[in-house]
């Protein structure tokens, strides 16, 4: 997040052509700058050995980036190889406010090496660029890194090599796992490279310290304070893996503390860059796995990029159910050129099993090595599944018509069903005559079909199928008889116009002269289809004065939408005489027909039943006129 220093204050320090160069500490007895300034600089410092020309010299700087009210920050340096500093600042949100740090140019090119010229230094001209440091963080609970901070005329912002970072900032830099763009490994260490947002970000390398591949989540930044940094390694891992067009030249490097709150004491007690000319050494492919495409049941394509880094170059993949692989895709290595950039390579692997987890990853030789990407997987989807066609027990069963029942779990598929139909487990027929939709869903639902023109005291077989693109299936058969043909005895066989309902638990009575003597054999109600009734009772009660008195008898019956028909064998009827026909919703709320006005019709006083109760006790009452509700004998 530090910001270039303009020329007139920096240098471009780096060596002579063909050899390897660094800062050398200036004498002891040189005398100590100390500054307390926001932006005050200490230097210009010369070195004996390191061709300066262009006029600039190496400066140690106290910058200010966002400085808070009551920042102080005091540098005293003796060179850049040997000073301190004393930081006290503010909290600031986790901002930067500023950076102690050695400044420095490097725009003295001038072909094969350093001195006399302005060009900046071109990476690809050199085989080796390095930063070497000893430096100490006394801190209280300080918030800050310790890093080099790169500047290429090819990518539009900073780059920036944390090797020293303080806990709170290891954590609270803004950075997660989504920012991540890959693992480097530089000089034998692990770092994990972020970016702060899309192309063209600034980018912040971070060492490893417990080879975390995201440190910043794990909280586990490395607090390094020696090393070696690789900085010519870096640029090269950015330009293998398409981040920039190439590593560019370089235009400014600056080393320090990035500060974002509280009190430190700083000291640097070694400083020096190490860059070669030359040619860049011979390097193995750099290799990136990448997510599979265009999974299927048997199918997927396997995705990476090898940059054979400008060697002739061979890939495979490593193919497996486990990280063990065990196959290698294509059989034969396949090239992948002798480019100098990342190129994918896709490959398709087909005959895979549904339901089943596969690892890979790229792997790649030159003549230098072999690398390997990081594993990858992915799971198949689940093969395509037939329909599941289940056949359940007929309703409203009478002497010409019944309702057949089944249910059908499209499995994710459209799906049809039909239901075959007829005397025998021949069939037959087919209800309805063209296929319906079951729909597509991954549940199954429920598909009553009505048939009517059946012929009396006949038994029926029937079977619901379904089908989709994977198959067909069959539910098992099931049969009814129709009732025999019989006589309305008392009641109303007419499917009334008005909607009516009882809550659950209390019944409801209505009176009907008989219009035939006989011995019941079937009770008959009729279902709306707004009811959410799934139990229920039906029965009769004598007539006592004009209400309902004694039960006769009752049955339990599931409600279905329509005319329910249950056996009810045994009562005997007399032309002439008045009856109760009674209904009880058990569970839910029962709707039935009725014509919506007329003769009263009570309601029980007791609530809550489960069954009819013995003698009726009449509650509420009423006009609602005839049910759609008989006996039949």
């Amino acid at each position: 997040m530090s910001f270039r220093k303009s020329a007139a204050l920096l240098i471009a320090a780096l060596g002579l052509a063909g050899g390897a160069v660094s800062f050398s500490q200036a004498p002891a007895s040189a005398s100590v700058c100390t500054t307390s300034a926001m932006g005050g600089v200490c230097g210009p410092y010369p070195y004996a050995g390191i061709p300066m020309s262009n006029g600039f010299n190496t400066y140690v700087q106290n910058q200010g980036v966002n400085p808070q009210p009551g920042t102080v920050n005091t540098i005293n340096v003796t060179d850049p190889g040997n000073w301190n500093a004393v930081a006290s600042e503010s909290d600031c949100g986790g901002c930067v406010q500023t950076f102690i740090a050695v400044q420095q140019l490097t725009n003295d090119w001038n072909g094969s090496g350093w001195g006399g010229a302005t060009a900046d230094t071109p990476l690809a001209s050199l085989s080796s660029l390095a930063v070497n440091y000893s430096e100490s963080s006394s801190n209280s609970g300080a918030n800050y890194e310790f890093a080099p901070d790169v500047w290429n005329d090819n990518y539009s912002s900073d780059v920036m090599f944390w090797s020293d970072t303080s806990p709170s900032r290891c954590t609270g830099n803004g950075l997660s796992s989504t920012d991540i763009l890959g693992q480097a490994t530089l000089e034998g260490q692990d770092w994990t490279v972020y970016r702060y947002g899309g192309p063209g970000s600034e980018i912040i390398i971070i060492l490893d310290g417990s080879g975390s591949t995201d440190p910043v989540t794990t909280g586990t930044c490395a607090q390094q304070a020696s090393g070696t940094i690789d900085v010519l390694g870096g640029f090269q891992w950015l330009a293998s893996h398409g981040i920039m067009s190439s590593t560019g030249s370089l235009s400014q490097l600056n080393t320090g503390w990035e500060m974002c709150g509280g009190n430190a004491t700083l000291a640097m007690s070694s400083y020096s860059i190490t860059a070669t000319t030359g040619t860049v050494q011979p390097q193995a492919p750099a290799v990136v796995t990448n997510a599979a495409t265009s999974v299927t049941t048997q199918n997927a394509t396997l995705n990476g990029t090898v940059n054979p880094e400008g060697q002739a170059t061979t890939y495979q993949y490593q193919f497996g159910t486990t990280t063990a692989y065990g196959t290698l895709v294509p059989v034969s290595p396949a090239s992948a050129g002798s480019g100098t950039a990342a190129v994918s390579e896709p490959q398709n692997v087909s005959g895979l099993s549904p339901s089943t987890t596969y690892h890979y990853r790229l792997t790649a030789s030159n003549a230098t090595g072999t690398a390997n990407g990081a594993d990858q997987s992915f799971t198949t989807p689940a093969a395509a599944q037939a329909p599941v066609a289940v056949t359940n027990a007929a309703s409203g069963v009478s002497s010409g018509a019944a309702t057949l029942n089944g249910t059908v779990n499209p499995e994710g598929l459209a799906t049809t069903y039909q239901y075959q139909f007829g005397t025998t487990t021949a069939y037959g027929t087919n209800v309805p005559a063209s296929p319906a939709s079951a729909g597509s869903g991954t549940t199954a639902v429920s598909e009553p079909q009505s048939v009517t023109g059946l012929t009396p005291s006949t038994t029926y077989h029937y079977r619901l199928t379904a089908s989709n693109a994977a198959g067909t299936s069959n539910g098992a058969d099931q049969s009814f008889t129709t009732l025999a043909v019989t006589t309305q005895l008392l009641g109303d066989s007419v499917v009334e116009s008005n909607v009516d309902s009882n809550i659950q638990g209390q019944a409801q009575a209505v009176q009907y002269a008989a219009s035939h003597t006989g011995t019941s054999a079937a009770i008959s109600f009729y279902v709306d289809p707004s009811s959410t009734a799934t139990a229920g009772v039906l029965g009769i009660y004598t007539d006592s004065a004009g209400n309902p008195q004694s039960l006769l008898k009752q049955v339990s019956f599931t409600p279905r939408a329509g005319w329910n028909t249950v056996t009810f064998t045994g009562v005997s009827i007399t032309s002439g005489t008045k009856y109760w026909l009674a209904e009880l919703g058990t569970q839910g709320v029962l709707a039935f027909r009725d014509r919506g006005s007329g003769a009263a019709t009570p309601g029980s006083s007791q609530t809550n039943l489960t069954s009819l109760p013995a003698t009726w006790s009449t509650g509420p009452s009423w006009a609602s006129g005839l049910e759609s509700f008989y006996v039949s004998g």
